[in-house]
């Protein structure tokens, strides 16, 4: 079935709590976009009559000094709660994502609504050589966005996303997915987890799976099969604070196909995809 759409700078998603929550409301002609499903699908529609018309709402214009540049590389958190000292963000507030002081993203936020932040990713000469710079300062994988909400008085309050522990995504940047969460300004010192990609990746049949903390805390660190069976824990213990923690995940004894490597770190949780060949 189909768990979420991404569109250029929006989706949408199927929450179990919410149901299709986010900003793409509807398709527009021409334009291109991602299907996230548990499995093969044709996808059909009905033409409607040449009497009806079908119009999207049109979306606040963002301020000039939140613009960003459409990347082919693009995250985004949904955010299913936002609040400034418990209380609920106005209408007419943008919540802004920047990486290296830069904006990658912003939205307009409706109070009561439930909505998406889009997380532009860096574009190198690999992929599309006319984004390089316009895309300078990007996200990469493994960044934290940095957020703010920039209110209709003029303040800006820095602003934490905390992941919500059913999210099949990461607080750390990814070049295509998403992460739900809620987000308020109560920083603290939120403790951070990185989790890099693991390399080589497709492997066969030794991949290495490295991460830092920033605190002590328990780690669990656990491969899953693609129908979500536990295949094998490689860590399960309380580690102390370390930049450097390195597992090697030895697969010859299992079969060829796609895995998931998941980490759970105190309110921290990733997962990643792992493809073992043989």
């Amino acid at each position: 079935y189909t768990t979420a759409i991404y569109g250029e700078g929006e989706m949408t998603a199927n929450l179990d709590d919410y149901g299709w929550v986010g900003d793409l409301q509807g398709f527009e002609p021409g334009s291109g976009y991602w299907f996230v499903t548990g499995a093969a699908f044709q996808f059909e529609y009905n033409e409607p009559p040449n009497d009806v018309f079908f119009r999207i709402a049109e979306k606040p214009e963002r301020p000039e000094y939140i613009q960003f540049t459409q990347s082919v590389n693009q995250y985004f958190y949904l955010i299913t709660d936002a609040v400034i000292d418990d209380n609920e963000l106005n209408t007419g507030d943008w919540v802004v994502a920047k990486c290296n002081d830069v904006v990658v993203g912003s939205r307009y936020y409706t109070h009561g609504a439930i909505i998406d932040i889009p997380i532009m990713g860096y574009v190198n000469d690999s992929q599309l050589p006319e984004l390089k710079d316009q895309t300078a300062g990007y996200c990469e994988v493994g960044d934290v966005p940095a957020l703010e909400v920039h209110k209709l008085n003029g303040e800006i309050v820095e602003m934490h996303f905390t992941l919500d522990e059913n999210s099949p995504g990461s607080v750390n940047y990814q070049p295509f997915g998403h992460a739900v969460g809620k987000i308020d300004n109560n920083i603290g010192s939120p403790m951070k987890v990185s989790l890099y990609e693991a390399y080589p990746n497709p492997f066969n049949p030794s991949t290495t799976i490295k991460y830092d903390l920033n605190t002590e805390t328990n780690v669990n660190l656990s491969i899953y099969d693609i129908r979500g069976r536990l295949v094998e824990t490689l860590v399960n213990e309380y580690q102390n604070e370390d930049a450097g923690y390195s597992v090697i995940w030895n697969a010859d004894s299992y079969a060829s196909g796609m895995y998931f490597v998941k980490m759970i770190a105190g309110d921290y949780v990733d997962t990643q995809k792992l493809m073992l060949v043989k």
